[in-house]
């Protein structure tokens, strides 16, 4: 718990007392959390759905915290004070309401922007926008497995709208690729829950890793927190909240001043218009942001990440100034895609070395007696991470990849995921997106397609729906739920099943939701501008079109830039275990060349100046940091929510407050 009073030094946190709470034995997973999932997580399904696909606004599963789940739950802990008041025994334990937490978050994953909103208008793409002029029919429809996708009336029809799901005939021919679909949705969950398990107990026992997104959610499900008694708090919240009712007043009745906060909300955030010729024009778009909710997780954040983070984004920028001052005309140059996914890779690369030896004890211990595995987790990392290995290998098999190509690209799935997992874990970064750097698209830009084979370039533009970004990762939503039902006295026993059975049903759901919407408004010219499902449908069909029609060779400097940042993080980690006062973390490197650090930049600048006068200027005023952020992010949320909702239900343009 964070302090009562602003003058109270003692700083007493939930945190810090669980520290050995992973421990708990009170059920986490109970039938009322099955209950109140049963209604929270289709209501979460339609507000994503809503949101994020037919109105392009709000986007609740950008963010590391995804905010249509920490609304859900300061609506549901609300609920439950005012029913422990009234039938103490009908009350939801924190350990429950966490559990809930972290179910909402997994199935909202699974219906997140980068996950389930690219499948299903995906799937529905290749055959239905086949053209003489582009020449899919011929390039690419005899080797696509017709099981897996959607063509005939029923994509017509969602595609064009004026129908209903209900229909038969609009319905059956999604059964077998929903099934399908979701049963691959659950096998690749299982082998980022096997991962998550072998490494829970190092991260959070050994590592002491603070999981610093939990942080909030923790706070509200404690029923000792004295956070609604915090002065620091409310001034946050305040803050916030009087900033987005201004500006959403604004967006209904623009006679209404505002204080624009987000990127998009005025030509005049952009900072290119200063600088319109060469090369300095070859930076791009760079926008300045005061996103609330953005600076106060930018304040929780460690002050090198925080500095590191809109540092290197500066970097990549100055980067493209120097290729054009060069008169460097390569494509692809300066190759920064190649050096953000090679410092993922490196940052994996790291995880792996440190805890090598832990992994050869781990596996040792689970082929070993019972005894030497408590609980048997170990054992079930292994057969999990084997098993939907297994049969994702075998699904790529089916559908026509070669062995090589099905293991390479597992192998840098799993080590993406697994860096995205550990700079949660470590760092609580607040976005992670890694835009068109996915396993496919990485191989082709080094190899080239030629290289690959056409069959293996097919199987990659079928997955593209997993990989086209990995803002809405579900693999680091469940290691925090680990450490958050742990920390919240929870027993961890039945919340792998949960959280598999949460994957299957937010992946079903994601398909109703949107079907119901697509055969209604129509997914082509019904949903509102930018028209997303039809955005996030062409581009790997267009792109394998265009491969397979020119195909592509290998790249060298592709090589070389991804192996630049396999060695700039990896490196820069271990510096970092040898010398404590380098000012610049890795993780920065990594991160700062995405869509969500154009965003963020300025919020996370702001944030590092804060906190680094308060830490050297302050005194006690440092110590009120946290609870102030707080106030931002739920401030933030909240009336961001609200605006949202309110959006959907009265079929208006409200005002988005994160974009």
């Amino acid at each position: 718990m964070i302090s009562g009073t602003d003058g109270d030094a003692r700083q007493r946190s939930l945190w810090m007392v669980h520290a050995v709470a992973d421990r708990g034995h009170r059920a986490a997973v109970t039938w009322r959390v099955a209950a109140v999932c049963a209604v929270l997580i289709p209501f979460n399904l339609y507000w994503i759905t809503q949101s994020e696909c037919v109105r392009w606004a709000a986007f609740p599963t950008t963010a590391s915290l995804f905010y249509n789940v920490v609304v859900s739950l300061l609506v549901l802990v609300g609920a439950n004070r005012f029913l422990d008041a009234l039938r103490p025994a009908w009350a939801l334990s924190p350990a429950e309401l966490a559990s809930t937490y972290v179910l909402l978050s997994v199935a909202s994953a699974a219906g997140g922007l980068d996950f389930g909103q690219v499948l299903v208008p995906a799937i529905a793409y290749p055959y239905h926008f086949a053209t003489p002029e582009n020449g899919w029919a011929q390039l690419f429809h005899a080797d696509l497995p017709e099981w897996l996708l959607v063509q005939g009336p029923s994509a017509r029809a969602m595609w064009e709208g004026g129908r209903s799901l209900l229909e038969p005939p609009m319905y059956r021919p999604w059964l077998g690729p929903t099934a399908w679909w979701t049963a691959f949705a659950v096998a690749l969950f299982l082998t980022e829950l096997g991962i998550n398990s072998l490494f829970r107990r190092r991260w959070v026992e050994t590592e002491r890793l603070t999981f610093p997104i939990i942080r909030l959610p923790l706070e509200l499900v404690s029923p000792d927190t004295v956070l609604w008694r915090n002065r620091g708090f409310y001034a946050g919240m305040a803050l916030a909240v009087g900033v987005e009712l201004l500006n959403g007043l604004n967006a209904l009745y623009p006679a209404v001043p505002a204080l624009h906060t987000r990127l998009l909300a005025t030509p005049s955030h952009n900072l290119m218009r200063f600088l319109t010729g060469r090369p300095w024009n070859a930076m791009g778009f760079v926008g300045v942001a005061f996103y609330p909710f953005a600076i106060g997780l930018g304040m929780l954040l460690p002050l090198e990440l925080s500095f590191s983070c809109w540092f290197f984004l500066w970097v990549f920028k100055l980067e493209r100034v120097a290729a054009a001052w060069l008169g460097v005309t390569t494509p692809g140059s300066p190759w920064v895609l190649e050096q953000s996914f090679g410092g993922f890779i490196g940052l994996a690369f790291f995880a792996l070395w440190i805890g090598r030896a832990y992994l050869a004890e781990t596996f040792r211990r689970a082929l070993g007696p019972r005894g030497d595995d408590p609980g048997g987790e170990w054992r079930r990392g292994y057969l999990m991470l084997g098993g939907g290995l297994a049969f994702l290998l075998l699904f790529s098999l089916r559908i026509g990849a070669s062995w090589g190509y099905s293991v390479a690209f597992f192998v840098i799935y799993l080590l993406l995921s697994l860096a995205v997992t550990r700079i949660r874990a470590e760092m609580g970064l607040m976005a992670h997106d890694l835009h068109h750097s996915g396993p496919h698209q990485s191989l082709e830009r080094i190899l080239g397609s030629r290289a690959l084979g056409r069959a293996n370039c097919i199987v990659g533009a079928t997955y593209y729906w997993f990989n086209r970004a990995y803002r809405s990762h579900a693999m680091p939503h469940a290691a925090e739920g680990m450490k958050l039902v742990g920390a919240a006295g929870g027993a961890l026993r039945g919340l792998t099943g949960a959280m598999v059975a949460a994957m299957a049903v937010g992946t079903l759901l994601s398909f109703v939701t949107q079907l119901a919407a697509y055969f209604d408004v129509g997914a082509a010219a019904g949903t509102w501008p930018p028209h997303a499902p039809l955005v996030k449908a062409w581009e790997p069909w267009i792109e394998l079109g265009a491969r397979l029609s020119a195909p592509t060779s290998f790249r060298a400097p592709s090589l070389l830039a991804t192996l630049v940042g396999v060695a700039v993080t990896f490196g820069g980690m271990m510096l970092r275990t040898r010398l404590f006062w380098w000012p610049l973390h890795p993780v920065g490197f990594a991160v700062s060349s995405s869509w969500a650090m154009e965003r963020l930049w300025c919020p996370l600048l702001i944030a590092w100046a804060a906190k680094a006068l308060l830490a050297r200027y302050g005194g006690k005023a440092y110590l009120r940091v946290v609870p102030f952020a707080f106030g931002l992010v739920l401030g933030d949320f909240a009336i961001g929510s609200f605006w949202n909702l309110y959006g959907v239900l009265a079929d208006v343009r409200a005002y988005s407050f994160w974009d």
